[in-house]
């Protein structure tokens, strides 16, 4: 009987949160978005519907909502409220530089290193006419070829010696 009260006890301990998250412009479901909780390493994250749920401690007050290129968002949990709609913003990062090393554990510095270095700066990349990130490169930066290869035409970037 012991065993079954601490069992019980701990489960009182938990409860089960639910929810979706969509982009708030489109309703667009959002899958693969990271639900995290506040003061501990664990979560959940989305699935192809944008729905998830997660066990979280009942003393727990909020929920971390991130994803690639959407602003973070905190979600405070009320009490009596297990299921959530988190609707996201869109958000614009911009890079400054992009640096890109090979056999080095550390960035290195363009007079540091014996290996010939190209560094691309942002502005460099956005006023380019290609229109994605690979064909910038390639065209950018001599050593990177682009192919891109049908039946789903993805890009692949190719570097001269690697």
């Amino acid at each position: 009987m012991g065993f079954l009260f601490v069992c019980e006890d701990m489960r009182a301990q938990f409860r089960k949160i639910t929810g979706i998250v969509r982009d708030v412009n489109s309703g667009e479901f959002l899958s693969s978005a990271s639900i995290g909780i506040t003061g501990l390493q664990s979560g959940a994250t989305t699935n192809a519907n944008g729905s998830f749920a997660c066990m979280m401690p009942v003393d727990q007050a909020a929920l971390i909502i991130s994803y690639a290129g959407y602003r973070t968002d905190t979600i405070r949990i009320l009490d009596g409220q297990n299921h959530y709609v988190i609707e996201m913003t869109p958000t614009v990062n911009i890079l400054q530089n992009v640096e890109v090393t090979t056999g080095v554990s550390r960035a290195t510095s363009v007079k540091e290193t014996p290996v010939p270095v190209v560094v691309i700066s942002a502005r460099t990349i956005d006023r380019s006419t290609e229109n994605n990130i690979i064909d910038a490169l390639a065209q950018a930066a001599p050593g990177f070829n682009s192919v891109r290869r049908a039946p789903v035409y993805l890009n692949h970037l190719f570097m001269a010696g690697i």
